[in-house]
């Protein structure tokens, strides 16, 4: 297993020995953003994407049995209430 391990490593390091980098660019063309007076934005790139947002609201009251809930003792408790800052239903 050691053999195959050693072997396996020695022909990977060889391989990548063989790989020539020069072919990429040496220098990319950077801009600073904060160099000029741009605005930066996603509009144009979601323009299309923008047309199918949508908002949908609804309103429903929903009133509860009044059988005892398992949750009941959970958030009836005076570190929940004072932990989240407001009284469950």
């Amino acid at each position: 297993m050691k053999k195959i391990f050693l072997s396996l490593s020695l022909a990977s390091a060889l391989f990548a020995a063989s790989i020539n980098f020069n072919e990429s660019t040496t220098t990319a063309n950077r801009v600073n953003p904060a160099a000029g007076n741009v605005v930066l934005s996603y509009h144009d790139s979601i323009k299309d994407a923008k047309k199918s947002v949508v908002n949908i609201s609804t309103s429903k009251t929903i009133t509860r049995a009044n059988r005892p809930s398992p949750l009941d003792d959970f958030f009836n408790d005076p570190y929940f209430k004072q932990f989240f800052d407001f009284d469950f239903p």
